[in-house]
Order: C-alpha cells, then structure tokens, then sequence
C-alpha cells in the first residue's frame, strides 16, 4: 500500500466519521431531553439562538468574556441578532456580565456550561471522529520524518 493510498484512506474514514458526527448532532439536537427545560427550548429554536448559546459555553469554558461585536462577527449573524438575545438572556439571569466593561462584556453562567458538557459526552459517545483524527494526525506526522530522513542521505 503506498502512502498517498493510506493517505486517501485515512480522509475517506474522517470523511465517514465526521458524516456520522454531523448526524448524529442533527439527531441529538432533535431529541426530546428529559427534561427539555425552556433554556434548552430557547437555544434549540434558531441557529442565532444556538451560535450564541455555543459561544457564552466557549467562553465559560475558556474563562473569557465577550462582546456582543465580537460574537456578531465570530458568529455571521447581525450585531442586532446578538443583541436581541443578549438582551433575553440577560433578563432570564443566563449570563455573566464582566463588571465595568464598556462594552458590556460576558459569558454563559455555570448550568449553562453544565448542558454544554453533557451535551458534548452525549457527542463523544456517538462518533470516533477523534479517533480518525488521531489517525490522521499521527500519519502527517510520519510522513513528515519519513520524508525528512529521505532529505538527509
């Protein structure tokens, strides 16, 4: 087998993985979840709604705030898109809002990290997409000495 077949086969098998991930998300996003509270309902209704639920997650996550300018133009939807859901979920009490930033600054609160993480190990435990790319990732990586060593004889 020569490496640009290997090669091919490995992206043939990210390709299949990541279909069934990208299946499984739609199916995922789809399900009833028991119980499927109203913050759920709220960022499952639009794709603005769940880009914006995605981000204050991220930004929880990684411990930083954003602007509303700055997911508007991360996100591809409207500066008032964003806003008008800034604004909701401010009042619903689903934020956190950076004290004394101007702009406003903020992130999503812990319950709404709390689905995002719950939400992930339900994706995790339906795909091998990680898996492919490790693959994937370790072959490049061969391929890079394998052709280094042929440079230095």
């Amino acid at each position: 087998m020569t490496s640009d077949t290997i090669l091919d086969e490995l992206f043939k098998a990210y390709a299949i993985a990541r279909c069934k991930l990208e299946m499984s998300m739609v199916q995922i996003k789809r399900q009833p979840m028991q119980p499927k509270s109203r913050k759920v309902r709220y960022f499952t209704s639009t794709p603005a709604r769940n880009a914006f639920g995605i981000w204050i997650c991220y930004a929880a996550l990684v411990n930083k705030f954003y602007t509303v300018g700055q997911i508007s133009s991360a996100s591809t939807f409207s500066r008032q898109a964003i806003y008008k859901i800034y604004e909701e979920c401010l009042a619903e009490g689903w934020l956190e809002v950076e004290e004394n930033s101007d702009p406003v600054c903020f992130r999503g609160n812990g319950y709404t990290v709390k689905r995002w993480i719950n939400y992930s190990e339900e994706a995790l435990n339906r795909t091998e997409t990680e898996l492919i790319h490790s693959a994937f990732t370790a072959y490049t990586e061969s391929k890079k000495v394998v052709n280094l060593l042929d440079t230095t004889e």
